[in-house]
C-alpha cells in the first residue's frame, strides 16, 4: 500500500526542507548575535548586516510615513507640485520598498520589522527559487539540495579566504540577503532563468504560454527592483538564446517564437523604466560613480569561475556523454558565460556602473550554479565510464559550505556590531524625536526640522525611525535632494558645529589619518575617492586634491556669519556623552535649551541667537 500522495511528496522533498533550515539559520545569525550580545538592554532594533542597508531602510520608513515615491529621507524634500523631484535610483527601483511599506502599514510594523520579516522570506524563497531552477536540468532533489546550499554560502567563500589571509572584513558576507536589495528580487532571477528554459522546451503552446508570460513577469519585477538583477538576467538571456538557436537544429523555428515573445515582453517591461532613468536626477550618476569607458574586465573571480565551468562541459562534450542532453549543456553554459558579459559589456555601450556589484552580489550566485552542474555532468560521466565518483566528496562539499556560511554569519554579525549596538542605543532618543515629527495637525509629518546627529552613525540612522531631516550622514548624497556641492556644504556645517579638527592635516601624510578624518577629507574631495572598489578605473587621492579641500574648508570657517548659518537653520542636536563633543562653535550661534536624558544620549532643542 502506497503511502498517501501528500507524505510522499514531504519525503521526496525532504531534502529541500533541510536546505531552507541551514539557510534559514545562516540568515538569522547575525540576529541572533546581536541579541545575544546585547541581552537586557535591547531596546527593540533589528541589525543591519550590509553597510548600505540604511539608506534603504530610511526609503522603506518614509514611504510607510505615506511619504511620495520621489522621497528624500536625508533631507526632507519630497516631490510635491510647487517643488517637483527627479527619479534617483530608489525611486526607479520601487516595487520592493513599496511592497514592503504597504505590508508594514497594513501589518502595524517598523521598517526595522519589516526588514527582519524581509530576511526571513528572502532566505526561504532564494531556496525554492534555486531549488525549482536546479531541478529542472540536475533532476535529483538531493543533490539539487546540495547545490543550493553550496550556491548560496560558497558565491561569497573568497571573502572568508581573504579575512583569514590578511584579517581584511568584508562588508559583503552572505550578500544575496542585503536588505532590501538584492534579496526581495533574488530568487525571480532563478524564476526567470527557469522559466525561459522551460518555454523553449514545450512544444504545446498552451504551455509556452504559462512559461512565458512567468518569464515576463519575472524580468518585470527584476526591472523595477536592481539594477544589477535585469541586467545580469538580460545578460543570461542573450548567451541562452544564441547558443541554444546554433547548437539546436530541431524546432529551431518554434524556439525563436518562444525567444521573440519573451523578448517582446522584457521590452514592455523597459519601456517605462527608461522614461524613468531620462527624468533621473544629473548628480545620480556622479553619486554611483557611472564610468566612460570601453575597457575590458577579465579577471574577476565570477569569470574564472565561469571559466573552469566551461573547461568541465567541454569535458563533457568531448567524452560524449550521450546521458546529458544538448538543452543542458546549452543552459549551463549561458550562466557561465554570464559573468563575462556583465563585466564586458562596456566595450559595447561605453558605460561602467559599480561592476563590484555584480561580483559581490548577482552573478558570483550565477557562476557557482553554473560551476555546480557542470560537477554534477562531470560526475554523471565519470560514471558512465566506470570511474564512480565518491559520496565523500560531495559530503566534504556540504561541510565545506555550511562552515563557510556560518562563519559569514558570524563575520557578518561580527562586523556591524558596534554601529548595530550604537543605533539600538539611540533609539529612545530617536523614538522621542518621531514622536514629535509625527505630532502635527492632522498627524502631518515634520520634515522641515533639521537635526545635527553628532554621530555620522545616527545621522545615518535617524531617518529609519523618525520623519526629521538631518544636517549632514555618510548616505545623504544617494537621494536626490542634496547635490555634490551641497553635500560638501552640508559636511563642511556638520565639520565645523562638532569641531573636527582639520587645521594641522599634511596631505603628504594622508594615510596616517585616522579612518574618520581620511573619510571626511576624501569627502570634501568628493564622493567615491575613499573606496577603490566603486571604480574600476579607481586613481587614489593625490597631495594636490588634500591641499585644495583643506583651502576650501578654511575659507568657508574664515567667511561663516549669520546669513551662512541661517542657510540650514538647526532645530535639534542629538548627541552622546561618549562623543567629548566641543560645543564651541555650535553655541557660538545658538542657544540649547537644558536638554533631554536618554541614558548617554542627550537630545537638545537649539534656536539661533538673536
Amino acid at each position: 500500500m502506497k503511502p498517501p500522495r501528500l507524505l510522499r511528496l514531504l519525503i521526496s522533498y525532504r531534502y529541500g526542507a533541510g536546505a531552507v533550515l541551514a539557510i534559514l539559520l545562516l540568515a538569522l545569525g547575525p540576529h541572533l548575535y546581536f541579541l545575544y550580545k546585547r541581552g537586557a538592554e535591547w531596546n527593540g532594533i533589528f541589525p543591519l548586516t550590509h553597510g548600505d542597508e540604511v539608506a534603504y531602510f530610511a526609503y522603506v520608513n518614509a514611504l510607510i510615513d505615506g511619504r511620495p515615491r520621489r522621497n528624500d529621507p536625508y533631507s526632507g524634500r519630497d516631490d510635491a507640485p510647487e517643488r517637483p523631484q527627479a527619479e534617483s535610483y530608489f525611486s526607479i527601483q520601487f516595487l520592493p520598498p513599496t511592497v514592503l511599506a504597504i505590508a508594514a502599514r497594513g501589518t502595524g510594523a517598523s521598517s526595522d520589522q519589516a526588514f527582519f520579516a524581509l530576511t526571513l522570506i528572502a532566505a526561504v524563497t532564494s531556496v525554492i527559487a534555486l531549488c525549482w531552477m536546479l531541478q529542472r536540468v540536475v533532476h535529483d532533489r538531493r543533490l539539487v539540495a546540495v547545490g543550493v546550499v553550496m550556491v548560496l554560502t560558497l558565491a561569497s567563500l573568497h571573502l572568508v579566504a581573504v579575512y583569514l589571509w590578511d584579517g581584511s572584513v568584508s562588508n559583503n558576507y552572505l550578500g544575496f540577503l542585503r536588505r532590501y536589495v538584492p534579496s526581495a528580487a533574488f530568487p525571480f532571477l532563478f524564476v526567470f532563468c527557469g522559466s525561459v528554459f522551460r518555454a523553449v522546451q514545450f512544444k504545446d503552446w498552451r504551455r509556452k504560454l504559462v512559461w512565458i508570460g512567468l518569464a515576463g513577469l519575472s524580468f518585470t519585477v527584476l526591472v523595477y527592483s536592481y539594477f544589477y538583477l535585469w541586467t545580469a538576467a538580460l545578460a543570461w538571456f542573450c548567451c541562452f538564446s544564441i547558443i541554444w538557436l546554433v547548437a539546436t537544429k530541431e524546432g529551431r523555428i518554434g524556439a525563436l517564437s518562444t525567444l521573440g515573445a519573451v523578448v517582446v515582453l522584457m521590452a514592455v517591461s523597459l519601456s517605462p523604466y527608461f522614461i524613468l532613468i531620462s527624468h533621473r536626477v544629473h548628480s545620480t550618476d556622479q553619486a554611483l560613480a557611472l564610468e566612460l569607458t570601453r575597457s575590458p574586465d577579465l579577471l574577476r573571480l565570477p569569470e574564472l569561475v565561469g571559466f573552469v565551468a566551461l573547461l568541465g562541459l567541454v569535458y563533457v562534450v568531448w567524452r560524449k556523454n550521450h546521458g546529458v542532453t544538448n538543452e543542458t549543456l546549452v543552459f549551463t553554459a549561458a550562466l557561465a558565460l554570464t559573468p563575462f558579459v556583465v563585466f564586458n559589456q562596456q566595450v559595447i555601450h561605453g558605460h561602467s556602473l559599480q561592476p563590484f556589484h555584480y561580483a559581490l552580489l548577482v552573478v558570483n550566485y550565477v557562476a557557482i550554479a553554473a560551476l555546480f552542474i557542470t560537477l554534477v555532468l562531470v560526475c554523471r560521466t565519470l560514471n558512465a565510464r566506470g570511474q564512480k565518483f565518491s559520496r565523500g566528496a560531495i559530503y566534504v562539499l556540504v561541510l565545506l559550505a555550511l562552515l563557510s556560511g556560518g562563519y559569514q554569519s558570524l563575520m557578518a554579525g561580527r562586523r556591524h556590531s558596534a554601529p548595530n549596538f550604537l543605533r539600538d542605543s539611540a533609539l529612545p532618543a530617536m523614538r522621542q524625536l518621531a514622536i514629535m515629527g509625527r505630532s502635527g495637525p492632522g498627524r502631518s509629518l515634520d520634515t522641515s526640522s533639521l537635526v545635527l546627529c553628532t554621530d555620522i552613525t545616527i545621522a545615518d540612522a535617524l531617518p529609519t525611525v523618525a520623519p526629521q531631516p538631518v544636517l549632514w550622514s555618510p548616505h545623504m548624497y544617494q537621494f536626490p535632494g542634496t547635490n555634490p556641492d551641497e553635500d560638501r556644504e552640508k559636511l563642511s556645517f556638520y565639520l565645523y558645529f562638532t569641531d573636527v579638527p582639520l587645521d594641522g592635516v599634511d596631505p603628504m601624510k594622508y594615510e596616517e589619518l585616522d579612518t574618520a578624518r581620511r573619510i571626511y577629507v576624501s569627502f570634501l574631495i568628493g564622493r567615491g575617492r575613499f573606496l577603490r572598489t566603486l571604480r574600476s578605473t579607481w586613481t587614489p587621492i593625490t597631495p594636490t586634491e588634500i591641499k585644495s579641500a583643506l583651502e576650501r574648508y578654511a575659507e568657508f570657517i574664515s567667511t561663516m556669519d549669520r546669513a551662512h548659518i541661517a542657510r540650514y537653520p538647526l532645530t535639534y542636536v542629538l548627541t552622546s556623552s561618549k562623543e567629548n563633543i566641543d560645543f564651541t562653535n555650535l553655541d557660538k550661534w545658538y542657544e540649547r535649551d537644558a536638554g533631554e536624558p536618554f541614558k548617554e544620549f542627550t537630545l537638545y532643542r537649539v534656536r539661533m541667537r538673536p
